[in-house]
């Protein structure tokens, strides 16, 4: 099916017209895509296209570095191009044989990378499915993508391969003939050039990575994981939950829900046990409170049903009042009711909550309102107020939540979720809950059974996903870095091995040459963060569309990551460095001088 159809129609078509009076308006037809109505694609098409640009970056990186690597190579093999062009052979012939090098290096690349995705694509499912509901994609490499791959290997080993072909041709055929070392070291400018490209690639896809990991750490909120794996959550449904409207269900579903929290608190190694209408990270119920707040606008504002413990058992302080008791839990107990903070805050700003009318429910109407002219109901008094939680909108603004008890409320559903807090594995008491919810009610199914923390993972695989491959690109990248700018400074120190056999018997200390290899890899360190860091600026901006929705917490100019992610350059420069480094300060002057 290409397209979803939605009609829409006035009610006035099915009234009869009278003369004079102008036809209905038609119907009218709304169309969309097909593709708009997955899931899947709302859920993972804007984090898969900012990593796709990272995989980009990650790609002109290691290009960065290959040509790099065959500048090197390159220059270390001028006499032998200066001896086949003195000899007769065409400039032409070695640039083609250097560009079929290049080509094939790229191809090995090529091939090696679709293995590695064959092998990976499998883990990125099972990450995507690692939420509520399974998915189901078949990543395999098709035709398409296998031509995408060659064409791309093939495009970037000619690319990149050109310009290390080009200057490797360009020979003063006197000085390389006489393997001069000047000539030599002159040929490894471009190289640094490449080197602080390749830098400041790789400082802007640790910013990119520090900004996502940061960011879950800021949605996982404060409460430990360790905490979060001791909290048993699982749903039952007992016969006739969804037929509320006849007489006696209610308390009939409130006398089954208060046996199974008391027979669920008496399991060994079960700390605390409550129950509420939906789980932690979606606690809206299909009834909303009418809510005025501060600034004069009606509001729906979503309410949980919640039995005595459930903010312990969660691990939700209370910051005010009171936690529900026993004398609340009767239908005909005064209307008491919990807010969290952004309530009291919206509601009641500068004021004390406790104590203040809050008209919700089915006692009542909008505050301050009452339909049909009439006066409203008896209104919940507010008892308590809770610390704001991520874990009723763990990907966004914390809104404002109701809590009320299961007979005060009239939401329509009486399926509920049980809450457990357990000393140890949870596993441990799943067994002995089943037990005790089968002999309250054999016919009552227990499903979804899971702990907070995998709920929580759960609420946020979006943001684990982009979190993990970023930090894996950002790290990849900080390889590539690596191990190009050792090799630049490897084949350095070799062709001034003379220079540094000079400096030695001049007096100069081994960590001296040491100080002095080190100190070349900060400059260029230094001049790639000069470099990447308005192009990392410059990139939040024209990102900032894209990735706003995946950030919280902070901008996508955060300094402190910013700042992290050039320290981290220092640290793999310096280690970098540190080898030829060392290897420079071991040279005997005396052997350095002859061979120059």
């Amino acid at each position: 099916m290409d397209a979803a159809l939605q009609s829409r129609q006035d009610p006035r078509r099915s009234a009869p017209k009278t003369a004079g009076e102008p036809g209905p308006p038609p119907v009218r037809l709304v169309l969309s895509p097909a593709t708009s109505l997955s899931d899947l694609r709302r859920q993972f098409s804007r984090p898969l296209f900012v990593l796709l640009a990272m995989v980009g970056v990650v790609l002109l990186t290691a290009c960065a570095n290959t040509a790099n690597l065959l500048l090197a190579r390159a220059a270390a093999r001028r006499p032998e191009f200066a001896m086949r062009l003195a000899l007769g052979a065409g400039r032409s012939r070695l640039m083609r044989q250097l560009l079929v090098e290049s080509v094939v290096l790229a191809a090995l690349g090529g091939l090696c990378g679709l293995v590695v995705a064959r092998w990976t694509t499998q883990m990125l499912v099972a990450f995507m499915s690692s939420g509520r509901t399974a998915v189901a994609l078949d990543l395999t490499p098709n035709p398409r993508i296998l031509m995408f791959t060659a064409a791309v290997s093939i495009a970037t080993g000619i690319l990149f391969g050109l310009a290390p072909a080009w200057r490797a041709t360009r020979i003063d055929l006197t000085p390389a003939l006489k393997n001069v070392r000047s000539s030599l070291t002159r040929g490894l400018r471009p190289g640094r050039i490449l080197s602080i490209a390749q830098l400041a690639l790789s400082l802007l896809l640790l910013v990119g990575a520090g900004l996502f990991v940061r960011s879950l750490q800021n949605l996982n909120g404060n409460a430990t994981d360790a905490f979060r794996q001791r909290v048993l959550i699982l749903r039952v449904e007992p016969r006739g939950s969804d037929q509320r409207n006849i007489p006696g269900t209610t308390e009939r579903l409130d006398r089954t829900y208060r046996e199974l929290i008391q027979r669920a608190q008496e399991i060994p190694n079960v700390r605390l046990a409550s129950m509420a209408n939906g789980t932690p990270t979606a606690p809206t119920s299909t009834a909303g409170a009418g809510v005025r707040m501060a600034s004069g606008e009606n509001v729906r504002v979503p309410l949980l049903m919640v039995y005595p413990n459930y903010f312990a058992t969660i691990g939700i302080p209370i910051l005010k009042g009171r936690d529900f008791g026993t004398g609340d839990l009767t239908e005909h107990a005064p209307a008491v009711c919990i807010v969290n903070e952004s309530f009291a805050r919206q509601v009641f700003p500068g004021e004390d909550p406790l104590g203040k009318p809050c008209y919700t429910g089915r006692r009542a109407r909008l505050l301050g309102a009452a339909e049909g002219g009439q006066a409203p109901s008896e209104p919940f008094t507010i008892v308590g107020v809770v610390q704001d939680s991520r874990y009723s909108n763990p990907r966004g603004d914390v809104r404002p939540l109701i809590y009320m008890t299961f007979l005060q409320t009239s939401t329509g559903r009486g399926q509920m979720v049980l809450h457990v807090r357990t000393t140890g594995t949870p596993g441990e008491v799943v067994q002995r809950i089943r037990e005790q919810v089968a002999a309250i009610d054999p016919s009552m199914p227990m499903f979804d059974v899971h702990t907070l923390d995998e709920e929580m993972g759960a609420a946020l695989v979006q943001q684990r996903l982009i979190a993990l491959l970023s930090s894996l690109f950002g790290g990849l990248a900080l390889l590539l870095a690596c191990v190009g700018l050792y090799g630049l400074l490897a084949f350095a120190m070799v062709q001034r091995i003379g220079e540094m056999g000079v400096r030695m018997a001049l007096g100069a200390r081994r960590v001296d040459v040491v100080w002095l290899v080190v100190r070349e890899a900060w400059l260029l360190v230094a001049i790639g963060i000069v470099v990447g860091v308005p192009a990392a600026l410059g990139a939040a901006r024209v990102a900032s569309s894209q990735i706003a929705g995946l950030l919280f917490g902070l901008a996508a100019t955060d300094p402190l990551t910013i700042a992290a992610a050039a320290c981290s350059l220092f640290v793999v420069a310096t280690l970098a460095a540190y080898l030829p480094a060392r290897r420079a300060s071991r040279v005997d002057p005396m052997v350095a001088l002859r061979a120059e």
